[in-house]
């Protein structure tokens, strides 16, 4: 890394083209390499050298040149974006020079710029700012917005929802039409006559309204309200006033006459303006195609004040023209014209027939429909009513009487569980999808039906029990769909893959469930503009892009981007983009192909080589990766019969539905498209055995209800001497097996193979075991030539319990050796990993790296007829076995990251719990019909007697809905289950819970910003008073031993960034209590004590309790942990 200065400047510069120029565009900032900036054209990020070239100087300043001219207007951004990150490493005894430290600093040194530039473009508070005493934001809640409490000294959330009053949504959405004049003039008029929007929120620009969030826009003269929201200088207009702050073309007729004034047309009752006591609308507008806004208009009189509205009309191109008017009087509706009883307020100039005007309309007061709702509470009272004291009278508002509940746990739900029959008649269903509205407006399930010449979408509202034996908000015919094949949504927008193309349906265009065939998205066929490359539509999905740019003119939210696999054909996928465009990949099409939207792209099966690949989500061509192939042949198994994705919490996920079984597979990083060895983890499970996770470029999986099959497609099988014992993993009834103890006679080893020859390229070793006490060191994994001499690697654990990883090209080497010991009689997870690029060897365990070390430049790690030994050494078969137990040992030619094998240890976890269930529960067959993934990273998985859903590689939930005998698609979402059977459309949907217990609430109420369990990093349940000191539960402990009376040991998985236990300012806070089943609670605290450097030790308060028979202690953690 080369020693620069770095200057004091701006790490970020623009310039606006003004022509075609491709540069070159300088920079002044420093930059330690061509890849550590970011270049974007407009608001697109660019790639180097696709896109751009960068020239640097000697300092590390420059300038990059453009591959291609750019439009006159766009502007070209510079930014420093040199990855944070430390990948320097000081050693004891290691060279420390002046070079590495300076180029150290030079790295620290643009980190706090890059920071600070960002920090600059924040929204802060002005340096001289004294009222706000907290900058805390408030906990979220749905559908509030943000607000400056009334003494001005912190946020809180508003006790309205601003957009939710949706009464005129449906009907401003269709009618708020707006031209460039009346944009451009006022369009939002002020309740005092007319209603001005502050200038600092609302900005005209030609055809554009903009509020200062992107909240209102127009687009060729529409303003879309469906979602909006409109502020105002007084704060914010309700929804219902927002839909009338805006503006209505009508045509001027200058009849007096109150009767149907013709299309699109308005009159007066006097040709005086002044004199105006009446004026009557036609229920169609002047804008483009006459749209129906009658009930918009029918509202325009719905308010509890005696003055009702005002009404301004402004004429087109003459904005000083106007009328203002107050509605003193509801609307009459006449079903083809609208009356308005009206006052004059104000008016200029003189109209003229076929003058075009815009019309705009604000309430006065509140709207009158609806009563305060006898749940509402205030300032935390909690009120009950009998259903008399709700129901009695005719009162638009009633009080109830106050009642004082116990102190006990008050349990409430909304909604309240349900299960139960949807659809009696489910022969016709081909699949579900259930989804969220983005606006919140509710949870859907989608069914696709092929019954007769047209395919139908039905949509079922099931948020609360209504939706049983009811009956579909909405059915959309499909028309010409013969065979409807598949449904995927994503942003509210649903597609149907059918043999006569693709069907887009949503509901943004009129406020009805309909299918779209203008507009973009829009239904597709080989005969549309654009054209799909085939009608033979076998499956469909939908996801967002990562970092898609365009925004949808009907939502303003992000379009979503579809994949298509074909059934026949020259080309086997396509996808839409949201600009509308297809791409498509040039491969021979069949129905076994699948498509599944993960990570912001697609992944997609390849019948022929039986391989996996993967598009970004703006590009299906033959420009793919490959996440799940080496030398021809898969990881996990074959999409035969579905292949289903999403994007969860967990992480982004893929699952695959085989006659083998079921395959999941979990793609690295932000898109799909991964680059690069260890890209993708999978995992194979079906009756016999579950795999665990498998990274990229596996050798080997072993001890996976076997102690000799390899379950990877290496197919290499180990030799058994004599018979390793075996046992259910945790010691009772849990399907997964281990294997051990080993001993000299009872071991097991895999005879020379080159497939562990890994040169001076990347390898890992992956297993878990566990050991009660360590006596001597005992190999886990081993391998080398026999006689010894040349190369080796080896996992192996101490005679003190420590684990220790050791490579070494038979000259140089180094071994990495943890601090902690893990002979407990535990389960861990070990990995060791090397990486050849930079020869470092590193030992994580569970989940955590534990040790590193970085070795000399080293040679090829290439052995010749040397075993390999799993549970005892490779070189000398049979010695320094392991005593304890293995399971779910790997071996690969990758060496995954840290975040990945984090992830894999949350995964793998469970397996291991009591009772497990690590496979799949048909009594009969090892075939996956239908697999689903749902936004938590659940999967979904049907078979023909069974359905069950999984968490991880556990088997959580086995799901029994509906009479069906034969099962055909289940489908999780949120908790919420929906199950397609043979005969029926069955859900389960849990209780939404609130629980409230007020001793609790009064104690934290007193507490600073009081105590929010679900930021806690960490916690448990300790039974440590009973035999064996089990942890009844926890999160985040790795481990946990007694002390001494009353004292415990607490070693954290991922440990806090405070460092150790002996560090005094340690970052984490702890709550905590204790019992020894007499005495209700001890106070607990915790000090620096604990040796171990990742732990602390907890102190109860329990002198007297001299025989040390402490039951059970809580404790609950806070602060930052480390990667944090």
């Amino acid at each position: 890394m080369a020693d620069i200065p770095i200057s004091a400047v701006t790490r970020r510069v623009q310039y606006t083209v003004g022509g075609t120029d491709t540069g070159p565009y300088s920079f002044t900032f420093n930059v330690l390499a061509d890849t550590d900036l970011a270049v974007y054209l407009n608001s697109t990020l660019k790639t180097i050298t696709t896109h751009y070239t960068v020239s640097l100087n000697a300092n590390g300043t420059g300038s990059i040149t453009l591959t291609s001219s750019p439009l006159t207007t766009d502007i070209v951004t510079i930014i420093s974006a040199v990855p944070i990150a430390r990948v320097s490493d000081y050693t004891t005894g290691g060279d420390f020079t002046a070079a590495a430290v300076n180029a150290d600093l030079d790295k620290q040194t643009i980190f706090s710029q890059q920071l600070s530039e960002r920090i600059d473009r924040s929204l802060k508070s002005a340096t001289s700012e004294s009222a706000v005493t907290d900058w805390d934001l408030p906990a979220p809640e749905a559908e509030k917005a943000l607000k400056w409490n009334s003494a001005g000294t912190a946020l809180e959330n508003s006790t309205d929802d601003i957009d939710s009053s949706a009464t005129d949504a449906a009907a401003s959405a269709a009618a708020a039409l707006v031209s460039e004049n009346a944009a451009a003039a006022d369009a939002v008029l002020t309740a005092a006559d007319v209603v001005t929007v502050a200038a600092d929120l609302v900005a005209t620009n030609q055809d554009t309204i903009d509020t200062a969030a992107d909240l209102v826009a127009t687009n060729q003269d529409t303003i879309d309200t469906a979602a909006d929201v409109v502020l105002t200088a007084a704060d914010v207009v309700s929804a219902e006033s927002a839909a009338g702050a805006v503006a209505v073309p009508f045509t001027f007729d200058n009849s007096t006459s109150m009767a149907d004034p013709g299309t699109g047309d308005f009159r007066f009752n006097n040709a005086t303006v002044g004199s105006v006591t009446a004026i009557t609308l036609d229920a169609n507008s002047a804008d483009t195609g006459n749209p129906d806004v009658s009930d918009f208009i029918a509202t325009w009189g719905a308010s509890d004040s005696g003055d009702k509205a005002h009404i301004t009309f402004k004429k087109s191109g003459t904005p000083a023209t106007f009328a203002t008017f107050k509605i003193t009087a509801a609307v009459t509706d006449n079903t083809t014209h609208l009356e308005l009883t009206v006052t004059h307020v104000d008016s200029n100039g003189t109209w003229t027939a076929a003058d075009k005007a815009y019309v705009a309309w604000t309430r006065t007061g509140d709207a009158g429909a609806a009563s305060p709702s006898a749940s509402e509470t205030v300032e935390g009272i909690v009120e009950t009513a009998t259903q008399g004291e709700v129901d009695a009278g005719t009162d638009a508002l009633r009080y109830v009487t106050p009642a004082t509940l116990a102190n006990t746990t008050v349990v409430g739900g909304d909604p309240a569980a349900f299960s139960g029959v949807i659809e009696t008649d489910a022969t016709y269903v081909a699949t579900t999808q259930p989804f969220v509205m983005p606006d919140g407006s509710g949870t859907y399930i989608a069914t696709v039906k092929d019954a007769g010449a047209d395919g139908t979408v039905e949509l079922w509202k099931v948020d609360t029990s209504d939706v049983v034996a009811g009956s579909a908000t909405a059915s959309v015919t499909l028309t010409g769909a013969a065979t409807v094949t598949s449904i995927a949504e994503s942003m509210g927008y649903i597609i149907v893959g059918s043999e006569d193309g693709i069907h887009i349906i949503h509901k943004y265009d009129t406020g009805s469930w309909a299918e779209a065939t203008t507009g973009w998205p829009r239904s597709l066929s080989t005969s549309t503009t654009p054209a799909l490359v085939n009608n033979d539509v076998q499956r469909v999905a939908a996801t967002v892009g990562w970092d898609v740019p365009a925004k949808d003119p009907r939502t303003g939210g992000i379009i979503p981007t579809f994949g298509i696999h074909y059934g026949t054909g020259t080309a086997s996928h396509s996808s839409l983009s949201p600009d509308g465009t297809i791409s498509s990949r040039t491969a021979t099409a069949n129905a076994n192909l699948g498509i599944a939207a993960v990570s912001g792209g697609f992944i997609h099966a390849d019948t022929t080589s039986r391989m996996l690949h993967s598009n970004r989500w703006f590009q299906m061509d033959n420009d793919e990766t490959v996440i799940q192939n080496s030398s021809g042949a898969p990881y996990t198994f074959h999409p035969d019969n579905n292949l289903a994705g999403a994007d969860g919490s967990w992480g982004s996920k893929a699952a695959i539905a085989s006659a083998e079984g079921l395959g999941l597979i979990y793609p690295h990083g932000n898109e799909a498209h991964g680059t690069g060895s260890g890209a993708t983890i999978t995992a194979a499970i079906n009756r016999t055995y579950n795999t665990g996770c498998m990274v990229d470029d596996i050798r080997g999986a072993w001890l996976a209800n076997s102690a000799t099959a390899d379950r990877s497609y290496k197919a290499n099988t180990l030799t058994e001497n004599g018979t390793v014992p075996s046992a259910s993993a945790d010691g009772a009834s849990g399907e997964l097996l281990c294997y051990g103890p080993y001993t000299g006679s009872n071991y097991s080893y895999l005879p020379t193979s080159t497939d562990l020859d890994f040169g001076t390229g990347d390898m890992s070793i992956i297993t878990w075991f566990k050991l009660t006490t360590a006596t001597t060191y005992e190999r886990l994994v081993r391998r080398r030539a026999s006689g010894g001499g040349g190369p080796l690697w080896e996992l192996r654990m101490t005679a003190t319990g420590t684990m220790y990883g050791y490579v070494n090209d038979g000259s140089v080497g180094g071994v990495a050796e943890t601090t902690e010991s893990y002979d407990d009689g535990v389960w861990h997870m070990a990995v060791m990993t090397f990486t050849g690029s930079d020869d470092i060897t590193t030992v994580y365990v569970n989940g955590t790296q534990r040790a590193q070390v970085d070795n000399a430049t080293m040679g090829t790690l290439d052995m010749t007829a040397a075993p390999c030994g799993i549970g005892s050494d490779g070189q000398t078969l049979g010695s320094t076995p392991f005593s304890g137990q293995m399971a779910l040992t790997r071996i690969s030619a990758t060496a995954p990251s840290a975040a990945q094998i984090r992830a894999m240890y949350e995964a793998e976890k469970g397996m291991f719990e009591t009772g497990a269930l690590v496979l799949l529960q048909s009594g009969t067959t090892d075939a996956v019909l239908d697999v689903d993934v749902d936004p938590n990273g659940k999967v979904a998985v049907t078979q023909t007697d069974s359905m069950t859903i999984w968490d991880g590689l556990t088997c959580t939930t086995q799901a029994t809905l509906g009479a069906n005998t034969a099962f055909e698609h289940l489908k999780s979402w949120n908790d919420t289950l929906i199950e397609v059977g043979a005969t029926d459309l069955s859900i389960s949907r849990p209780a939404e819970v609130i629980r409230t217990v007020f001793d609790e609430v009064k104690v934290l109420q007193d507490q600073f910003a009081g105590v929010d369990l679900s930021k806690a990093a960490a916690w448990i349940i300790w039974e440590i008073g009973y035999g064996g000191n089990p942890i009844a539960a926890s999160y985040n402990i790795e481990s946990a031993s007694t002390a001494g009376t009353g004292i415990g040991d607490i070693v954290f998985a991922t440990p806090f960034k405070a460092g150790n236990a002996s560090n005094s300012d340690m970052s984490y806070a702890v709550a905590a209590s204790a019992s020894n089943g007499t005495t209700p609670g001890w106070g607990i605290g915790f000090d620096q004590s604990n040796s171990d450097a990742n732990g602390c030790r907890l102190l109860t308060d329990n002198a007297s309790d001299t025989a040390g028979n402490l039951n059970v202690i809580t404790a609950v953690f806070f602060g930052e942990l480390e990667g944090e």
